[in-house]
């Protein structure tokens, strides 16, 4: 008997919908050998970051346009550019800045119990890269802020197709961390300070 160890949650999903699952995808490969596909990728993500002692709330929008190639029956790579913002709870609301990223997909096992219905064992590792500025004015000094995010995936799942139409089960594993950089222009100087950033909770649902 086959077994998967799931971290996190494991709940049923459909293949679309603005949500973790469609960020992420059946994590099963779904391409032919050879095969091209061309999609675009809208995300919004909101989590609790940790910035030295305190915990910030970050929100994210996201949106790239995604090419993705079968290099195998059951291996399939994929890249994805675009633009990203990101708000957190205080003085900064970023701008849309230079957002990119890839990974791969890889089906370890699969069943086909007929032309339209099959299952699929699937693991799925994926990079984000983000970035977003603001500049604000407080009490007469300029103040630029860069925000630069690194976002790290990996998901389990079996899945289940009917002829176009996916469903499956699993869950990942999430890690964000990344930098922010303030530059303050001072009587007539500009000062620069960098803090570093991670996520406190590194388990999701999909």
């Amino acid at each position: 008997m086959k077994r998967v160890t799931c971290i996190g949650l494991i709940v049923l999903c459909w293949w679309a919908g603005l949500s973790e699952a469609s960020r992420l995808g059946n994590p099963a490969a779904n391409l032919e050998r050879n095969q091209i596909a061309v999609g675009s990728e809208y995300t919004f993500m909101k989590k609790d970051i940790e910035q030295g002692n305190t915990t910030v709330e970050m929100e994210a929008q996201r949106i790239f346009g995604k090419v993705s190639y079968g290099i195998l029956n059951w291996l399939e790579a994929f890249g994805k550019v675009g633009g990203s913002n990101v708000d957190a709870k205080g003085p900064f609301e970023g701008d849309f800045g230079l957002a990119f990223g890839g990974g791969l997909k890889m089906t370890v096992f699969r069943q086909e119990i007929n032309d339209d219905i099959a299952w699929k064992l699937g693991l799925l590792g994926q990079y984000t890269h983000y970035e977003s500025k603001d500049s604000i004015v407080v009490s007469g000094t300029s103040f630029n802020d860069e925000v630069t995010i690194h976002e790290w995936d990996g998901v389990a799942g079996i899945s289940y197709h009917y002829k176009t139409a996916s469903y499956y089960v699993g869950g990942y594993l999430n890690h964000i961390d990344g930098s922010e950089d303030i530059q303050a222009g001072l009587f007539g100087g500009t000062t620069t300070t960098g803090v570093d950033f991670e996520e406190d909770n590194i388990f999701g649902i999909v």
